[in-house]
């Protein structure tokens, strides 16, 4: 596309509108992924952590690798606490964890459903317009967007004319 200028400028502007029509829709997409994740609750979660507590210390949540959202392991997040204040603590990590794994999760997952409904859905949208504009376009329109670059006309010319001269002069020897 470097050649014809014109050409890629046309199909970044299609592209971009592309993108943009889409936009809205992935947006409120992932708008309800998020609001899915903060209603609903995984029990499963906590289960494995407080089987994994008891369980024992060989295989304790650290063995899970199960981290608060400050990065400290469930099992640390509770040591040193007042007997009265455990039970709370213990709470707190947990829950402070399973934000931590839902953060980590949506990470993942979003960048995956925009790449999903974005670009990929605007890529074959982009296929459909860019051919509908095109078989729409006119004789003068498709040739101005087909010009080419000056410079690469140019050098086109430059070594049409040195081929030529080189041709004569082979035919020139040759005889």
């Amino acid at each position: 596309l470097t050649r014809y200028p014109t050409l890629r400028a046309e199909m970044q502007r299609v592209a971009y509108a592309s993108l943009e029509a889409k936009k809205e829709e992935t947006r409120r997409m992932v708008t309800i992924m998020v609001e899915m994740e903060s209603s609903y609750l995984t029990a499963e979660f906590f289960r494995r952590v407080v089987s994994a507590q008891m369980a024992g210390s060989n295989a304790g949540p650290e063995a899970l690798n199960i981290r608060t959202l400050n990065g400290v392991p469930v099992s640390a997040a509770t040591e040193g606490a007042p007997p009265e204040e455990l039970h709370l603590r213990r709470i707190t990590a947990h829950v402070s964890a399973y934000v931590a794994a839902v953060c980590d999760q949506l990470k993942t997952t979003v960048p995956k459903a925009v790449v999903h409904s974005l670009v990929l859905s605007s890529k074959k949208e982009l296929l459909k317009s860019w051919n509908m504009q095109v078989a729409g376009m006119g004789l003068d329109s498709l040739q101005r967007l087909l010009s080419e670059d000056e410079a690469v006309m140019k050098r086109r010319t430059d070594c049409s004319n040195r081929l030529e001269l080189l041709q004569q002069a082979a035919g020139e020897i040759a005889a």
